[in-house]
């Protein structure tokens, strides 16, 4: 059994020796996972004032809302 076992092994370090062992298993390099996402809808908090006073009666007309310089529409306008 021994004796076996000392052939197989001699056997593959000389293959190794040889250059005619498998080259060794190489794993993928894996990807890190990418997430898409989006957004439909955003809430921006707004403190309008004139000399230190809240400035009462606005429209969502009054205001502008840009993204990527690229004017927003305003769907929700509450005045709290």
């Amino acid at each position: 059994m021994i004796a076996r076992f000392a052939r197989v092994a001699f056997g593959g370090l000389v293959l190794s020796v040889l250059g005619l062992a498998p080259p060794p298993l190489q794993l993928p390099t894996q990807r890190a996972p990418v997430f898409r996402s989006g957004a439909n809808l955003v809430y921006v908090d707004v403190y309008p004032r004139r000399d230190g006073r809240v400035i009462e009666g606005l429209t969502p007309s009054d205001f502008q809302v840009l993204e990527d310089s690229k004017p927003q529409s305003v769907y929700l306008f509450d005045f709290i």
